[in-house]
């Protein structure tokens, strides 16, 4: 799907996330079937975006990645798109980016080539972007605890993959520009979403960060955010 036209991919994006928006209006007795066949576009959309990796890498092809304002535009409606059937989005999410992640560590401990780092950090930067549309779009919708436990997930798990690659920076085996720009995106997602006075501390997210990675009180959580000021100046300096 990556190879077509990007204003085809738009329509297509843009067609399913009409009908996703309207799912709370419909009246109507008959079933719409939009929870069995969204959760199969989104899969489409994710594993097209890790698929194309490899060839643009190898082949040296335009990167879709180079041009952020077509994969914001994407990945806002994505984010509509992805919560129909969120758990589905969620599971998919976390299996591809624990698979990802274990291929990124084990490639930066047997020295692997050059290009399949870079294949690696391309895969991992689409699921960040992804990750954090995916959390963005909770704005659109009134949605359960469940699903604060479900971005909670998703939240320790990019926290874990950015520990990761600050462990590698001193090797200096890995760029990682665009791994980069896709962890800042993720961020101010995530601040926009569940940093601020409108969440409690008893929200499912912050319960989740503080069993996995004993994020519990303000103080550690300023951590993660000096974190993101690091980042900011990084990219600053690559830029």
């Amino acid at each position: 799907m990556w190879q077509f036209a990007p204003n085809s991919v738009h329509y297509l994006l843009s067609l399913w996330q009409r009908m996703v928006a309207s799912v709370p209006y419909v009246k109507a007795s008959e079933p719409h079937l939009l929870d069995a066949y969204t959760p199969e576009v989104t899969r489409a959309y994710i594993t097209s975006r890790l698929d194309s990796v490899s060839q643009v890498m190898r082949e040296g092809l335009e990167d879709p990645l180079d041009d952020m304002g077509m994969v914001q535009q994407q990945l806002d409606q994505l984010s509509t798109i992805g919560r129909c059937e969120y758990e589905k989005t969620c599971a998919l999410l976390v299996q591809l980016l624990d698979q990802s992640a274990q291929a990124y560590r084990e490639a930066g401990t047997q020295g692997a080539a050059a290009l399949d780092l870079a294949i690696l950090e391309g895969q991992l930067s689409w699921l960040v972007y992804i990750i954090g549309a995916a959390i963005g779009g909770r704005a659109s919708f009134s949605t359960a605890d469940d699903h604060d436990a479900m971005d909670g997930e998703l939240v320790c798990r990019v926290l874990q993959l950015m520990q990761l690659r600050d462990s590698r920076l001193p090797l200096g085996s890995c760029s990682g520009e665009k791994l980069e720009l896709a962890l800042l995106s993720f961020f101010e997602q995530f601040r926009k979403i569940y940093v601020g006075d409108q969440v409690p501390k008893s929200s499912k997210v912050y319960r989740r960060l503080s069993e996995v990675l004993g994020l519990s009180d303000d103080f550690r959580w300023c951590l993660v955010c000096s974190s993101v000021k690091s980042y900011q100046l990084e990219v600053l300096e690559l830029q």
